[in-house]
C-alpha cells in the first residue's frame, strides 16, 4: 500500500470534493481510499499498487482545479 498527497487549488464546497473523489474512484480502479479537503487544498490517496500521479493530476485539472505535488 501506498499513500500520495496532492495540493488542489479551487475547491469551494462539498461538491467539488465529491466530484474530485468519484473521478478518481472512478477511473483508477488501484485507488483503496480518496479524500479530497477543501479546507486544506489537499487530496489524499491510497493506492493497492503505484499509480501514475501524472494521469491523476491532468484529471484533476480536466474537471477545473489546479494541482501540484505536496
Amino acid at each position: 500500500m501506498k499513500n500520495y498527497t496532492l495540493r488542489v487549488e479551487g475547491m469551494t464546497c462539498p461538491h467539488c470534493e465529491q466530484t474530485i473523489e468519484k473521478a478518481i474512484k472512478d477511473t483508477f480502479k488501484e485507488v483503496l481510499s480518496v479524500k479530497a479537503d477543501r479546507n486544506q487544498r489537499l487530496v489524499s490517496l491510497t493506492v493497492l499498487k503505484e499509480i501514475n500521479l501524472e494521469e491523476v493530476s491532468k484529471l484533476i485539472k480536466d474537471l477545473g482545479y489546479k494541482v501540484s505535488e505536496g
